[in-house]
């Protein structure tokens, strides 16, 4: 029964037509199993004869604390004081709509919040406080259900920034020829409209429903707070944008309770992009068995295990969470929590921070990519380990592959979708819109393009202790994956499996995968996966448990395809092959392997790397580092020079050959099918190497780590930087003519990128009687953006070894000068236009910030350092051979036997290094394969010298023929020529080509 809280009649009176109000109340306790309800709000009286119906929402400062609202009247005509009216609860967030018949009388309204003490929910987590509004509404009562509707972003705003609302309105019915719906949104998977309660079988008229609950979080960055909701009687959530945040230049005092900010419309958003997540992951596997999010799980599962919408934070710590902790910008995340408990997310506002990352002031509620990246957390997490909601350690490959399932799934859902690119930024892209960032997005690469592999796990020194960059490792194959099924079904019989509605229809549920492109077939890989795999997966547990995937689909339903040649050699050429090795999920230095398995129906190609030193009379170098991709700081090789042969799938591949002494040469390699033999690079001499002899010394630190030939180490130089160079002279130690300078900004594990080199210059001296080089000469200056760091930030692949040339110079001592980091070599980001009514001082990063984290105070100001990881001279260039099978029969040409025609068996029956197939004496040793008379004419054969019996073809056997390398079938004639001029006639001559006066018997050197 509803309860009265102890307080009466407020004296404050106001005729509103919209107030709000909140309070506190007590929790359950064993000493009140009920708890006490918060005092009476009110008096809200009644405007006037035309208001009909009033409309009551209130939440709790914690989501998952469960409150009802009691509806009280009091009579203008009745002495006796407020008498209930009405009394819900519609789960965790209340919406209230009350429309008597013959209109609301005169008087005074009033409402109680109170909570709700259950086995549901029977912990409170303090304050223990609400929110809420009042509205009275002179619309028209609506009807029993009303078509609801939702304007909003189907990808993001305008990518430029620009203020052009591209909203949409979606439907939950098909209006037919309606101009107030743009698509219809109903499906099986929602069992009812979004904003639908069935615990009260009626609209909740506002932003909360079966499978989500959302609301603005002003007040705290990283738990539900106040979670304000826009109510709309007529189910129409049609709200006002004007890309307020971008447009008043991030600043708070746009930030005004229950209108700031464009606040209703990021919350319709939201509420959207959660609902469309919840239906499009169920029909691919993620529901109420398989711990989805749910109030209602309709008996399919255990009552514990529902009553746990999404709870989404909109603009969290918009309030209190920009500088100078910043906890509520520039982010995003996703509490999952186990099956049964209401998971959280927060989505943030994004401004810049000087020296940390620059990006417009955008709202990531808004961004469709980010959003899927965080619902998808939630997917993988409870997929994978089932209730409990736990994929496993949150420092191994899961956690790493856990942000790469977020990319995915975000990226996928849009495609499907068809709603990207919604400009000029790639559809491949996490994050493009919040940060300014339309190609890239928020990751160091595209996944469309990406070359990172399995042995680049920890490639990123300003993430190796974040999932992220290593994540983009799963992305990467991932969607190479996608692509490669994609194509492979480019050519089945439907011809609409691939056109821009069926996609949409399979996103929607309505057909199965069989009937849908590769890239759905795909994406149910990769859900059916989270099912098959353990908790705690490795990235190799991964790959098998998708494989497994495509054998289980396969065998259900044939017209799924069995892809698993195509799978396997995805697999293997991004180094997760069948001899990858991984010690456990929490291995972050696995070994690569790029070997296909044995009954592949392509044989892999098994070859030993060899390098030899080409400035050096081709000396042999043994134990270079082969590595493949763009990556050597802490990569691991795929190969050591000399260390024999190793299985690869055939294909092309960017390697990174490094060798102390000999520096980084990159090259292009290609391997066929069974190709064997050896692969020779040819390296030339890093002179500016401790190894070759040089040394370092000058300004900053760490001199030698400069010249080590190895990214992993840097030259450190700590202080003012800009205003003056900083030097570090490199002695040869002998005069070399140089023509090539290699330099890398990478720094070391931690390093801050804003403070890597940008840019630098090259000076040259001789040693001479008159010259102990006081006096350098300028020979080269990089350009500005040498390592051309920009917005967000800079990024590895920007830093990363780069070769230049220079002038051929002869020299024995040079200086490098490095002239700029990141920060004071980018006008970019000393700009304070990024945030201009932001209320931080200075979005400067020469300047800095205070910053107050969890470690306590920091700054962010980066011209105070300069890094460099390796500064290399050459005078010549690395080269590579035995690469190439012109007959294509996967022996490489320097190994083969037979180089023009194939051969792949290289039999060879008399081992004279010839194959069986060329050969021109098959059974008797001939390597030299002489031929005399070779040719295709009259008195010519293709039969080795060592074989033919009949050297000139005469029908004279060559032990009796007078002249055994001319026909002369009589054996004479007056007219014969002296060919030798050893007054014998040829046709007498026993030695035609040589002369021999004495005419010893037999032919002239020619084995009968």
């Amino acid at each position: 029964a509803p309860r009265r809280g102890a307080g009466k009649k407020p004296v404050a009176s106001r005729a509103p037509i919209t107030e709000t109000f909140n309070g506190s109340y007590v929790p359950p306790s064993e000493a009140q199993p009920q708890g006490e309800c918060g005092i009476l709000h009110g008096p809200y009286t009644v405007p006037g004869p035309t208001y009909n119906q009033i409309v009551v929402s209130a939440n709790d400062a914690v989501a998952t604390n469960d409150i009802f609202v009691n509806l009280y009247f009091d009579d203008a005509n009745d002495p006796d004081g407020p008498v209930f009216v009405l009394y819900t609860d519609v789960g965790f967030g209340e919406v209230v709509q009350y429309g008597p018949t013959g209109g609301l009388g005169v008087g005074d309204y009033y409402v109680e919040i109170c909570p709700l003490a259950s086995s549901i929910n029977p912990v409170f987590i303090p304050p223990n406080e609400y929110t809420g509004t009042f509205t009275f509404d002179d619309s028209d009562v609506p009807a029993t259900f009303n078509n609801a509707r939702w304007k909003y972003f189907q990808a993001n705003p305008p990518i430029d920034l620009t203020s052009a609302d591209t909203r949409e309105i979606g439907c939950w019915l098909d209006e037919t020829g309606s101009t107030d719906c743009d698509f219809s949104l109903g499906n099986t998977a929602a069992r009812a409209p979004w904003d639908w309660s069935h615990e009260s079988n009626s609209p909740t008229n506002t932003t909360s429903g079966n499978g989500a609950i959302t609301g603005e979080a002003w007040l705290s960055p990283l738990t539900p707070a106040e979670q304000y909701r826009p109510v709309s009687s007529t189910r129409n959530y049609n709200y006002g944008w004007t890309n307020a945040w971008y447009n008043t230049g991030c600043s708070p005092t746009n930030l005004v309770a229950g209108t700031g900010n464009d606040i209703d419309a990021a919350i319709v958003n939201m509420f959207v992009a959660h609902n469309r997540m919840h239906d499009w992951s169920y029909y691919l596997g993620f529901t109420e068995v398989n711990s989805n999010a749910q109030v209602q799980n309709f008996g399919i599962t255990s009552t514990d295990r529902q009553n746990d919408p999404e709870i989404g934070n909109v603009q969290a710590g918009a309030v209190n969470g920009g500088h100078p902790t910043y906890l509520g910008r520039d982010n995003a995340n996703q509490i999952t929590l186990q099956d049964g408990v209401a998971p959280i997310t927060n989505q943030y506002l994004w401004e810049t921070i000087a020296g940390v990352i620059y990006v417009p002031c955008a709202d990531g509620n808004y961004d469709m990519g980010i959003v899927g990246h965080e619902y998808g957390h939630m997917i993988q997490n409870r997929m994978t380990g089932g209730p409990s909601g736990d994929l496993g350690s949150s420092a191994g490959q899961g956690r790493r592959m856990g942000e790469s399932w977020g990319d995915l799934t975000g990226m996928e859902i849009q495609n499907e979708l068809g709603v990207v690119p919604t400009s000029t930024e790639s559809p491949y892209a996490i994050g493009a819109f919040v940060l300014g960032s339309p190609d890239r997005g928020i990751r160091n690469y595209n996944m469309s393009t990406s070359p990172l592999n399995y042995s680049n796990m920890q490639y990123d020194p300003f993430g190796n202790a974040s999932p992220h960059a290593d994540g983009e490792i799963w992305s990467a194959i991932n969607f190479d994956l996608r692509q490669a099924i994609y194509e492979a079904h480019l050519g089945d019989a439907d011809p609409n499996l691939n056109t821009v509605q069926r996609q949409r229809e399979c996103a929607e549920g309505m057909w199965q995968p069989s009937e849908c492109a590769g890239n759905r077939r795909w994406v149910q890989i990769m859900h059916d996966g989270f099912l098959l795999q353990g908790a705690s997966p490795s990235m190799l547990d991964a790959r098998d448990a998708q494989l497994a995937s495509d054998v289980m689909r396969f065998a259900a339903d044939p017209d799924f395809g069995n892809h698993q040649d195509l799978m396997w050699s995805v697999y293997a050429k991004r180094g997760m092959g069948d001899n990858a090795i991984s010690l456990s999920v929490t291995d972050l230095n696995p070994t690569p392997g790029f070997a296909l398995p044995a009954g592949h129906s392509v044989a892999n190609a098994n070859v030993e790397f060899v390098a030899e030193a080409i400035d050096e009379s081709n000396a042999v170098i043994s134990g270079a580092q082969v590595f493949i991709g763009h990556f050597q700081a802490r990569a691991n090789p795929v190969a050591l020079t000399g260390a024999g042969p190793v299985p690869i799938a055939p294909g092309s591949y960017e390697i990174l050959v490094r060798a102390d002494g000999y520096g980084h040469s990159r090259l292009e390699l290609t391997l066929t099918e069974g190709q064997t033999g050896t692969v020779s690079i040819g390296l030339p001499t890093n002179f500016a190497s401790i190894s070759s002899g040089a040394s370092a010394s000058g300004d900053g630190s760490d001199h030698a780590q400069l010249i080590d030939d190895t990214e992993a180490t840097t030259w450190d130089f700590v202080g003012q930087v800009g205003l003056d160079d900083k030097i570090v002279n490199v002695d040869l130690g002998a005069e070399r003519t140089i023509n090539r300078v290699q330099v890398s900004a990478l720094p070391e594990n931690g390093g801050n990128r804003f403070r890597a080199l940008r840019q630098f210059a090259v000076d040259t001296c001789v040693v001479e009687i008159l010259n102990d080089c006081t006096v350098y000469q300028e020979i080269f200056v990089s350009s500005p953006d040498a390592f051309n760091g920009q917005p967000i930030r800079p990024l590895s692949p920007d830093l990363i070894m780069q070769s230049f040339d220079i002038p051929e110079t002869t020299t024995s001592k040079l200086r490098f000068r490095a002239i700029h980091n990141q920060c004071t070599g980018n006008p970019v980001f000393h700009s304070e236009g990024w945030a201009p009514a932001g209320v931080a001082p200075t979005t400067d990063c020469r300047i800095g910030v205070d910053l107050v984290t969890t470690g306590g105070p920091a700054q962010t100001q980066r011209d105070d350092e300069l890094h460099a990881a390796e500064f290399q001279v050459f005078g010549s260039v690395a080269n590579i051979a035995g690469a190439n099978d012109i007959d294509g029969d996967g022996i490489a040409d320097d190994v083969d036997n037979c180089v023009l025609t194939p051969n792949a068996d290289q039999a060879d029956a008399d081992t004279d290094g010839v194959g069986d197939v060329c050969d021109n004496c098959l059974l008797v040793a001939n390597a030299d394969q002489c031929n005399t008379n070779a040719g295709t004419g009259a008195g010519q054969d293709q039969i080795g010298n060592i074989c033919d019996a009949d050297l000139n073809n005469d029908n004279i056997v060559n032990s009796f023929d007078l002249s055994i390398l001319r026909q002369n079938f009589g054996q004479s004639g007056p007219s014969d020529s002296d060919l030798n001029c050893d007054n014998i006639v040829n046709s007498f001559d026993l030695s035609l080509l040589r002369q021999s006066f004495g005419q010893a018997p037999g032919p002239s050197g020619i084995a009968p």
